[in-house]
């Protein structure tokens, strides 16, 4: 076998000066790259030109050679290349990907995140279809990319770095949801943020890939199917609504209700999911008006060049809170605190009016809708 170690070891200017030389040397020996890569694949770093030029090739002959013939250790290479490339992609260094045979205990997903020891496990039971002689190839790769992403998801939502995204809130929500009410899960997949937008992250970049090293597999032949799928997991991530304990209702209220009760029981997981934490307390409480204005203050004096993200994020955590039906007593008590602090302390931040408009338009909304269910029970 040709020692490819050497080119892996050389400087990248060094391997520019022959990288012609290089490329035919890997097209003419294609079968041996293939092997070398999949044996030495623990030195596979992405941020090297030279791994990264010798273990690309590899993998694109792999895929093209291998089609109806993928084994276990093929597929395992796969596994470990296109993760590592995933989490340097998506800045999440430190993540590392492992192999177990052992059958995994649901149907949900085909891998588990470890966040104590950084580490996405990947199962090969759920891989069986590509060792078929006709593999649905798009959506074998779709299951790497997919817990490869949903892996980086579940690190970002445990983090203490601080972060003011709404959507990484909802998706700690849906995870403490998903993972502690019963039926949630099943009843809801379709439509979850977190699962949509890995589904998403998963279809384009495996996609992508195939269209550039294996464009002739028939689940790329039909464009208007691509374009279905991207449409169906665009509408799914801007769902209103979501189902708990059987009943459906705005999607952000669903997950705040089902929080506060979790949290209510076991409290130790506002800490497991530190950006919780902005709108419960560390006993696991709902914060309330005052607590979360004065929260607002403390963090736009710590990161004012952060304030527009902040201010965004504050926004829709107390406005989405209140939505239709039996939070219009809180609310309508929350706007007259938020107009007594506004007039006492001679607020001149533009987000309190902005806030304070934003609440009585929901609390007019709000109070119509009622009056509306009230009208129609009598008829």
């Amino acid at each position: 076998m040709l020692n490819f170690n050497n080119y892996l070891l050389m400087n990248q200017e060094e391997y520019k000066e022959i990288e012609k030389d290089i490329n035919k040397c890997m097209e003419d020996n294609r079968e041996e790259l293939v092997e070398w890569a999949k044996n030495n694949n623990k030195f596979f770093n992405p941020d090297i030109y030279t791994s990264e030029r010798l273990f690309d090739t590899a993998t694109k002959y792999l895929i093209q050679d291998g089609y109806g013939k993928y084994t276990d250790d093929d597929i395992k290479y796969l596994i470990y290349y296109f993760s590592k490339k995933i989490f340097k992609d998506l800045g999440m260094k430190g993540i590392t990907a492992d192999i177990s045979y052992d059958k995994f205990y649901t149907d949900y997903a085909a891998a588990s995140y470890d966040y104590d020891n950084d580490m996405v496990t990947f199962y090969m039971d759920k891989f069986d279809d590509m060792k078929s002689e006709e593999p649905d190839l798009l959506n074998d790769l779709m299951i790497i990319f997919y817990e490869a992403y949903r892996a980086t998801q579940e690190k970002t939502i445990r983090s203490n770095k601080i972060n003011f995204n709404v959507t990484d809130y909802i998706i700690a929500m849906e995870t403490i949801n998903a993972y502690n009410t019963n039926g949630f899960y099943a009843n809801n997949y379709e439509k979850l943020v977190r699962d949509n937008m890995a589904g998403m992250f998963a279809f384009l970049g495996a996609s992508q890939y195939l269209k550039a090293v294996k464009p002739d597999i028939k689940e790329l032949s039909n464009k208007n199917a691509l374009d279905a799928v991207i449409e169906t997991y665009t509408n799914n991530i801007d769902e209103k609504s979501l189902i708990m304990h059987g009943v459906e209702g705005n999607r952000f209220k669903q997950l705040d209700l089902g929080t506060r009760c979790i949290l209510d029981i076991n409290p130790k997981l506002a800490m497991k999911y530190p950006i919780i934490l902005f709108g419960f307390d560390i006993s696991g409480k709902k914060k309330n008006m005052v607590e979360l204005a004065n929260d607002y203050e403390n963090l736009i004096k710590l990161y004012p060049d952060r304030k527009e993200e902040i201010d965004n994020f504050y926004k829709v955590l107390i406005v989405e809170r209140y939505y239709l039906d039996d939070d219009v007593d809180t609310l309508k008590d929350d706007i007259k605190s938020l107009n007594s602090y506004i007039k006492h302390e001679h607020v001149e931040n533009k987000f309190y009016y902005d806030l304070y408009d934003l609440l009585k338009n929901n609390y007019k909304y709000s109070e119509g809708s009622k009056k509306n269910i009230s009208m129609s029970k009598r008829k």
